[in-house]
């Protein structure tokens, strides 16, 4: 078929013209329509191909507009009818045979931004959202996938449950690529990351609460250290006024492994509106990048 060879070639994403156009669609459906992400008929040739010219593009939709009722009872307990509209903004990447994540995240950002710059700034702030400490967790995690920490270990407490509530999110969202799995004894997990790093050569990541539980990484991260293999440990502390206070799992964890067998170490701030976000962005880039170079 001359006509959809020439499609592929224009453009080989599966769920626009390339191989396997439904078993894609079909993926997108699941993944993507379902979990509230649904851009409606996003993509698509348009054009002719006729026996003495052919004139043919691929349109892909890059934003979708929704109309909604916003309606609410005023105080005489009349229902008001108040019209809404909501601009959602796409931007993504080809996934094709030698794609990698660092790559499709940046052609993605930098479509995202283009678009976006067209926009005034959000009034939405961090401490607007419902729960700012997931808000800030979920940005963190996002920033180490990009980097290539596609796995990590959770150890379940109350304090990191925004961690771990990011990491979910990620695996939802980056299915079969971001993997994360449950382990209860700190000093296990610590292994079981270890293990992973020396065999892929890329750091997986611990996530531990607060308090003995770091401690109980100490072996892995000597190990990690005196073998050259890149590890990540991330620990959810107390806020400052909180720390060393005599109460349950509040012990001074700042720096608690020696500088002998770390890297690198950042005690990263709340979330606060007056502190960026890419503050966190930055260190999670920077931690991984040290992880790796200095590798062996």
């Amino acid at each position: 078929d001359v006509s959809r060879s020439l499609l592929q070639n224009l453009h080989p994403t599966p769920a626009v013209c390339g191989d396997s156009p439904i078993d894609a669609l079909d993926f997108i459906r699941q993944f993507e329509t379902k979990a509230s992400f649904d851009r409606g008929y996003y993509t698509g040739p348009i054009g002719y191909i006729g026996t003495d010219s052919t004139d043919i593009f691929v349109a892909i939709r890059s934003a979708l507009i929704t109309n909604y009722n916003n309606d609410f009872v005023d105080e005489k307990n009349v229902v008001v009818k108040r019209p809404q509209s909501k601009v959602s903004i796409f931007a993504g990447a080809g996934i094709v045979k030698g794609s990698t994540v660092q790559g499709e995240w940046t052609e993605t950002s930098h479509k995202l931004g283009v678009m976006s710059s067209i926009f005034p700034p959000s009034p939405v702030t961090l401490q607007i959202a419902s729960i700012p400490n997931v808000a800030w967790s979920t940005a963190f995690i996002e920033e180490l996938v990009r980097c290539g920490v596609t796995q990590f270990y959770i150890c379940p407490g109350s304090r990191n449950t925004p961690l771990t509530a990011a990491i979910y999110k990620s695996t939802r969202s980056n299915t079969g690529v971001v993997r994360a799995i449950s382990v209860h004894d700190e000093r296990g997990a610590g292994f079981r990351a270890l293990g992973y790093s020396r065999q892929n050569g890329r750091p997986a990541a611990i996530v531990t609460s607060s308090g003995t539980a770091v401690a109980n990484l100490y072996p892995s991260v000597v190990e990690s250290s005196s073998d050259g293999v890149p590890l990540l440990v991330i620990t959810a502390d107390r806020p400052y006024e909180n720390r060393d206070n005599g109460s349950n799992q509040s012990v001074d964890q700042v720096k608690i492994f020696s500088s002998t067998y770390v890297r690198w170490f950042r005690d990263i701030p709340p979330p606060s509106d007056d502190v960026p976000v890419s503050l966190a962005l930055s260190d999670a880039n920077h931690a991984v990048t040290l992880a790796n170079q200095l590798a062996g």
